[in-house]
């Protein structure tokens, strides 16, 4: 009658969150760590709040850069920038790091969210805290650079990035 079928390896599962809430209420220990997981939560989107904050002013600057250097290249050459030229002052991992904040800010919020009994969205909290996290990884790599055995693993995966991302869209 659940539409389940046991045949094809289909189980029907049913969680009491009134259950969990009770167990909670009774035992202090949990309740501590409760508290705990929620300040950590709460501190992530702190954490994230200020890098993002921080990215931004950088990114500020290099605007600002941008700016100088095409009034001086105009000024002096009397030409514009090309696309390319333009490109540089572009910092795609400051992107990447704001990305990255906004999703683990949404996941944060939503998994304290479902910690209060307010919603139950696990898949989009996991699917933006998975995003974030590996968007982070991503950004960290720009760090390998900075070693001359990495940073040929990072030139690799720089040129193979554009395939793997249509493999994985068309996937």
């Amino acid at each position: 009658s659940s539409g389940i079928n046991a045949e094809y390896g289909g189980i029907l599962l049913h969680y009491d969150f009134n259950e969990c809430q009770m167990v909670l209420k009774d035992d202090p220990a949990k309740k501590l760590m409760y508290y705990v997981h929620m300040g950590v939560d709460v501190g992530v989107v702190l954490v994230c709040l200020i890098s993002i904050i921080v990215t931004l002013k950088k990114m500020d600057r290099g605007y600002k850069l941008y700016v100088k250097t095409r009034e001086f290249i105009k000024r002096s050459y009397y030409r514009s920038l090309n696309r390319r030229e333009k490109n540089l002052f572009i910092s795609y991992w400051h992107l990447c790091i704001i990305l990255a904040d906004v999703m683990l800010i949404g996941a944060g919020i939503l998994k304290l969210l479902i910690d209060l009994e307010q919603e139950y969205h696990f898949d989009s909290c996991t699917l933006l805290l998975g995003g974030g996290v590996w968007l982070t990884y991503l950004g960290l790599l720009r760090y390998l650079v900075f070693d001359k055995h990495y940073s040929m693993l990072l030139n690799t995966m720089v040129v193979a990035l554009p395939h793997l991302a249509r493999f994985l869209i068309c996937v």
